[in-house]
């Protein structure tokens, strides 16, 4: 899981939560561009130690780089999960959950270094929006309701079956 962060005159901090096998090199990557005071290597993390992190979130990051092998669409967990938070996402590859949601954004799939510019750019459009954090977070939750809820995406299979 990794969110994003504003802090204070223009700069973010990058929270990196999970442990895999891209950990080690994220680590020498961060260091060796010097971006240490700005990547919060987390951890592995659950229930109120994640919701701490949650609830000092801004954005939501998911589904970069899968263009290496060959995805252009996902439905994935995380994206669930961050939608039930209430948290707006960038993703780097297209999400069916997030479909015509305008509290995401989509950068392109590819191999390009993706733009911090239109991340800022939607931070900067998300924090103009009349009804504020609170209210979108409460948008994005009752959205989640509706697209991602298990009841919701139970319901294609209880009808097949006959429930």
């Amino acid at each position: 899981m990794s969110i994003i962060r504003k802090a204070e005159r223009g700069s973010f901090f990058f929270y990196v939560v999970g442990e895999g096998s891209e950990l080690k090199k994220l680590k020498r990557l961060s260091s060796k561009l010097k971006l240490d005071k700005y990547i919060i290597f987390c951890g592995r993390k659950v229930g109120e130690d994640l919701d701490i992190i949650y609830n000092q979130a801004d954005i939501a990051l998911a589904a970069f780089g899968l263009y290496k092998v060959g995805v252009q669409s996902i439905s994935t967990l995380k994206v669930s999960e961050y939608l039930a938070k209430g948290m707006p996402i960038v993703t780097g590859c297209k999400e069916r959950a997030l479909e015509n949601f305008q509290f995401s954004l989509e950068l392109p799939n590819n191999n390009n270094k993706a733009e911090i510019n239109k991340i800022v750019e939607f931070y900067d459009w998300l924090s103009e929006l009349p009804q504020g954090m609170a209210g979108i977070t409460e948008e994005i939750r009752n959205y989640a309701l509706q697209k991602v809820d298990m009841c919701h995406v139970m319901e294609p299979i209880e009808e097949y079956i006959g429930f």
